[in-house]
């Protein structure tokens, strides 16, 4: 009971909350897709993710099951989150510093996940794959358009390795998004300009809700993986235009969405470890999502300690 009243009454309440905020004035072009607004976004996604697995890890939990099957909008908008500030971040770079990057990156995001991949596989991987063919584009390109073409290359790829090599749908179909956050950056101007007429953007939201509805109902009749690659990603794409004219504002998702990336390696570990221990659905919930916060927390914070401690003694 506990369990529905957390996951069905407080949490869409706190997110309602963080989205009872208009932009105010000039606000708009500092707090679209700024760092805070995307961190916010990323904390309420991972929360969204958790209850979706910690219905599917749990018993008795069908309500919430059904409620969370938005989780692949959610995974989807990661995605796509990634591409963008990934795409915009190397933009805004006269010189790109692989190096200083790829330290960075090893340290807050291939450490944690080669130590828990190893208990439980996690799709997350293809999301260094990504990173790794967007530092490429820059390398090898000098044109944004190419650098892009490279990336959305790259994207395909993964879902066609993931199903040569017999990976289960979920690995590759809320993915393509990434390719859609890199294309964002880069047209994000444009699209703004287009999307501010009132006609166009009522166009775009009644096209990307037939799609994002039809070709989810598409895979629950024909069991058709490609559908659901179409319905996240034009499900992902909405949640951005619905931010064009809400504020998301939210100091606790905030903090969490600092800590977004430890979360979901480790918070299926944490419902299946506690589940072992009680029965009791509450208790799993709260436990849980406790110890996967904590152990998020203190994991990145002593990847900063390990990797200051080298480098003054490198030195």
């Amino acid at each position: 009971m506990l369990s529905n009243i957390i996951s069905l009454i407080i949490f869409p309440i706190l997110v309602l909350g963080a989205l009872g905020h208009k932009y105010e004035n000039d606000e708009f072009e500092i707090e679209f897709m700024s760092k805070r607004q995307t961190t916010t976004l990323k904390g309420i996604m991972t929360i969204v993710v958790f209850f979706h697995h910690f219905s599917q890890m749990v018993n008795n939990t069908q309500w919430i099951e059904h409620s969370y099957r938005v989780a692949q909008y959610s995974v989807g908008l990661f995605f796509l989150l990634a591409g963008y500030v990934t795409m915009a971040g190397h933009m805004r770079k006269k010189d790109l510093n692989l190096k200083k990057i790829w330290s960075n990156r090893c340290w807050r995001l291939y450490l944690p996940i080669v130590i828990f991949s190893i208990i439980i596989n996690n799709f997350l991987s293809g999301l260094l794959f990504f990173f790794i063919f967007t530092d490429l584009a820059f390398v090898f390109f000098n044109s944004n358009n190419r650098r892009l073409m490279f990336i959305t290359f790259g994207n395909v790829l993964f879902i066609i390795l993931c199903i040569l090599i017999g990976k289960e749908a979920y690995w590759y179909d809320d993915v393509f998004t990434y390719a859609f956050g890199a294309a964002f950056a880069l047209y994000r101007e444009e699209l703004i300009r287009y999307l501010r007429g009132k006609r166009y953007y009522l166009y775009t939201i009644v096209v990307g809700i037939t799609f994002a509805v039809s070709t989810r109902l598409a895979y629950n009749w024909i069991l058709f993986p490609a559908s659901t690659i179409v319905s996240s990603t034009t499900g992902a794409f909405l949640i951005i235009l619905v931010i064009m004219k809400i504020n998301i504002k939210s100091k606790t998702f905030e903090f969490l969405g600092k800590y977004s990336w430890e979360i979901f390696l480790l918070h299926q570990l944490c419902i299946w470890s506690v589940s072992r221990i009680s029965m009791h659905n509450s208790v799993v919930l709260i436990v849980s999502l406790t110890v996967a916060i904590a152990f998020a927390i203190l994991a990145q914070r002593l990847g900063r300690v390990l990797k200051s401690k080298l480098r003054y003694d490198a030195a």
